[in-house]
C-alpha cells in the first residue's frame, strides 16, 4: 500500500491519507514512485508500468517550517511478519536540479 503521512509535532500520532493502492489487495507493484513539494502541498506520484508519472490521488497540504524530512519507509501491517523491499534508481532534486 502507498500513502502519505505526517507527523505536526514530536511524539503526536502521524496523521495519514492511504491511498488502497498495491500489494496484497490488488497484487499490482509500482515502476516508480515519487513525492513532489510545491510551498505547503504535498503530491504523491505513481508509474504502474512505465508510463509518465501522474499523481495518485489529491495533494495534502502541510505547514512546513524547517528543518523538515522527507523519506520512503517500508513495514509490514502484520507484528509477527518481516517484509524486504529493494530500492533502486533512486533520485533526489531540487528546484535547481538533481542533488
Amino acid at each position: 500500500m502507498i500513502h502519505l503521512a505526517e507527523r505536526p509535532s514530536p511524539g503526536v500520532m502521524m496523521t495519514d491519507m492511504q491511498f488502497r493502492f498495491g500489494g496484497m489487495l490488488n497484487n499490482v507493484m509500482a515502476k516508480r514512485i515519487g513525492i513532489e513539494k510545491h510551498g505547503n502541498a504535498i503530491t504523491l506520484y505513481v508509474s504502474l508500468q512505465g508510463e509518465p508519472m501522474h499523481p495518485l490521488g489529491p495533494s495534502i497540504e502541510v505547514p512546513f517550517t524547517e528543518p523538515f524530512y522527507v523519506g520512503i519507509g517500508f513495514c509490514s501491517h502484520l507484528p509477527a511478519t518481516s517484509d524486504t523491499a529493494i530500492l533502486s534508481n533512486v533520485e533526489l532534486e531540487n528546484a535547481a536540479g538533481k542533488l
